[in-house]
């Protein structure tokens, strides 16, 4: 199998607006929910593996060597992405909607 080299980086960040006193403007509070860096996909989701766009994500990894994971509750956005970012001459729109559960159907 030949390696695909297309390198991916994933920065979620939460954000919100904390009070701290009576009328007093509100303070914008940031958390860094996950950072990966250097994230591998070793399928051409362009090509040969499109079958598998919407359902797969980059594999990032600590420098100690370790998957990190991305949280769960990203895991189906994350994949939409990458799916927008290994579309080739996009011209359409990739939207992230919300996920339907089972029960919707």
């Amino acid at each position: 199998m030949s390696e695909v080299c297309t390198i991916y980086d994933l920065f979620i960040t939460r954000h919100a607006l904390a009070s701290l006193a009576v009328n007093r403007r509100p303070r914008l509070e940031s958390a860094i929910v996950f950072y990966g860096r250097r994230g591998t996909l070793e399928m051409e989701l362009w090509g040969k593996d499109a079958e598998f766009s919407g359902f797969v994500c980059p594999v990032f990894y600590s420098r100690g060597g370790e998957v990190l994971a991305v949280p769960p509750e990203f895991g189906w956005a994350v994949a939409r992405l990458t799916t927008a970012v290994c579309c080739v001459g996009c011209r359409h729109c990739h939207l992230l909607e919300p996920r339907l559960s089972w029960s919707d159907h």
